[in-house]
């Protein structure tokens, strides 16, 4: 059963749960199968790897999570560091904000939990400090001596959540999981951006070769810089004697090796290799001495590689239209040096090599007599096709990629809450609506193009993206809220507004962030400017954000709350006509009106599961 700690008067009482329990129940929490499929036969799976470009799943390298606890009363540290070892975490108690400086000077921690009130520096000074050199390092205030004074202070500041002794461990995990979670996020993008601009200086590098052996040459100097490589090679399959036969075109690296251009091998259909080339997959040998004495039927090169000092290595393979033509092999002499994250960068570096070389093997077969020369550009129009396509797929699939991050992070504000991600369907399809009705107009037709309805059916999950900086204590309070709750309550249109803002000015160009920032900011604004946070009026609202306060006002009447029940459509409706040039936009209530079955369908098909059920009973 549970027990509680005295700590300066104030008891921290866990969940009725022993810590033995909490192990028992969390001990697949912190378990992530590695991606990649390692071949059946193939001697240790956990030293081969097969990666595919759907395999990389946006994840970073698994390790248990650091925390580091600064409180100036030990048993309140030991407390919390025996609550997160339940979860598999990490934990080191600094007694001091001194201290904790001094050890965030030595290492990377993913999460600091502090006391508010310690002699000297007290948490808030600590918090603003570590944001200083470790910007993104989340911070969580614990303190025994809360006021709705210190929770706004907080909240204002550098810390991204706030629990009061004495908590429960429910409190203390939520907080360290959404701690955790915007970690991940942010790590994630940083992580994003530094692959896609070392790409960049690859491409960059590649597009001022002037032939394949050039071209070869600049990628050796290129990914130096980049990934842990002693030996690079690059072999083509040599499709005149078999697609079984390989012969190698460049070597290089900081290590000399017996194997040299010209050097011609035979690929086995047995060989992991042979899997590289045929499901077009990555390969990491984490240990190559093991993998070599673990198989009867090395191959000679991986002999070779040993002998020489290699200890793992990352094979690619190099493919143009769905067909793989050769490989690129790293080699290191460290063991386990290739992540999932250098897979994922040589990935995409060996598609541009591929295409490059395939365009001069193409120059070098075709000759240039006419009837040649005809034929070339042909080809050359089927391949600038083909890449164009694959542009496109890739466009597309980045756009997927960014609207599945935007909307998991909306979820993650939403799951705070008592919304649910239906809740984020609903609102973007409402919008949509809107924002087609409204198209079709002559007033707004001009301004509202295809982009835009896009823009904003991506950008409405985000509109209540700053609930993530509201205390759980106001965001989840079943009852009437306060006057100086609402006050608080009111400060996530800011927090949302700022936050996408903050965002928005990395990016370059045009961005739908931009759009984002407004509705988050101003979707609480009133046609008449009785709204918050600034009190605009009429048309100096973003039309963004007058279309979004319609929708979202919608499906709050219609869904069933605490402290109301759900509205039918019919009531919905009158009351947002009654609003008309008072909360909202007479033009967009006439769009509303007009789009209503599509309201009803769109209500219908991203319906509760409760409402579902009371229907049904109904």
């Amino acid at each position: 059963m549970g027990h509680a700690f005295e700590t300066k008067g104030e008891p921290i009482e866990p969940d009725i749960m022993s810590v033995g329990q909490l192990q028992a129940g969390d001990e697949n929490r912190t378990g992530q199968e590695a991606v990649g499929d390692s071949r059946p036969d193939s001697p240790g799976q956990d030293n081969i790897l097969f990666i595919g470009p759907d395999d990389y799943a946006g994840e970073l390298e698994d390790s248990p999570p650091h925390f580091l606890v600064v409180d100036d009363e030990e048993a309140v540290g030991q407390v919390i560091i025996e609550l997160l070892d339940t979860r598999g975490f990490k934990a080191d108690w600094a007694s001091t904000p001194t201290e904790a400086l001094s050890r965030l000077a030595e290492k990377e921690y993913d999460t600091v939990i502090t006391d508010l009130r310690m002699p000297g520096m007290d948490g808030i000074e600590l918090a603003r400090l570590v944001k200083e050199s470790h910007p993104h390092t989340p911070i969580i205030l614990n303190t025994g001596h809360g006021t709705l004074d210190s929770a706004i202070e907080a909240l204002r500041s550098e810390f991204q959540d706030y629990i009061k002794k004495p908590f429960s461990t429910t409190e203390l995990f939520g907080a360290v999981d959404r701690a955790l979670e915007r970690r991940r996020l942010t790590l994630l993008n940083r992580h994003y951006q530094e692959t896609l601009e070392q790409i960049n200086d690859v491409v960059t590098a590649v597009s001022q070769g002037k032939d394949s052996q050039e071209v070869f040459e600049l990628i050796d100097d290129t990914l130096g810089g980049v990934l842990p490589v002693d030996r690079i090679a690059v072999a083509l399959l040599d499709e005149d004697v078999g697609v079984d036969t390989l012969e190698v075109k460049f070597v290089g690296g900081e290590r000399l090796s017996s194997i040299t251009k010209g050097y011609r091998a035979r690929i086995r259909k047995s060989s992991t290799l042979w899997t590289v080339a045929e499901k077009k997959k990555a390969r990491i040998i984490r240990n190559l001495k093991r993998f070599m004495e673990g198989t009867a039927s090395s191959s000679e090169e991986t002999r070779i590689l040993v002998q020489e000092g290699a200890l793992s290595s990352l094979t690619v393979p190099l493919i143009v239209s769905d067909r793989c033509i050769g490989f690129m092999f790293l080699s290191s002499d460290k063991e386990d040096s290739y992540t999932r994250q250098h897979a994922q960068f040589l990935h995409a570096t060996a598609g541009q090599l591929a295409s490059t070389i395939e365009k001069s093997n193409l120059i070098f077969r075709l000759g240039k007599t006419n009837e040649d020369l005809v034929h070339f550009q042909s080809e050359l129009r089927r391949h600038n096709a083909a890449l164009e396509q694959k542009v496109q797929e890739r466009t597309r699939d980045l756009i997927e990629t960014q609207d599945t991050a935007v909307f998991s992070l909306a979820k993650l504000a939403e799951s705070r809450d008592y919304e649910t991600g239906l809740h984020l369907e609903r609102m973007r399809n409402f919008v949509r609506a809107l924002a087609l009705q409204l198209q079709e107009s002559e007033k707004h037709k001009s301004y509202i193009d295809d982009h835009y309805v896009a823009d904003i059916f991506r950008s409405a999950p985000l509109h209540d993206i700053g609930k993530v900086g509201i205390q759980d204590s106001i965001l989840l309070k079943p009852g009437k809220l306060t006057p100086e709750e609402f006050e608080i309550m009111k400060t996530h249109a800011s927090i949302g507004g700022e936050t996408l803002a903050a965002a928005d000015s990395k990016l370059r160009g045009e961005s739908f962030l931009r759009m984002g920032k407004e509705i988050a900011f101003h979707h609480h604004e009133k046609w008449n400017g009785t709204g918050y946070p600034e009190g605009l009026k009429g048309e100096e609202i973003p039309l963004s954000a007058r279309i979004v306060a319609l929708a979202d006002v919608y499906d709050a009447l219609r869904m069933k709350r605490v402290y109301k029940p759900a509205f039918p459509h019919e009531k919905a409706r009158d009351i947002i006509i009654s609003e008309r040039e008072k909360h909202f936009d007479p033009d967009i209530v006439d769009a509303f009106l007009a789009a209503e079955d599509d309201f009803l369908t769109i209500h219908h098909q991203y319906m509760e599961p409760g409402e579902m059920e009371e229907t049904e009973t109904a």
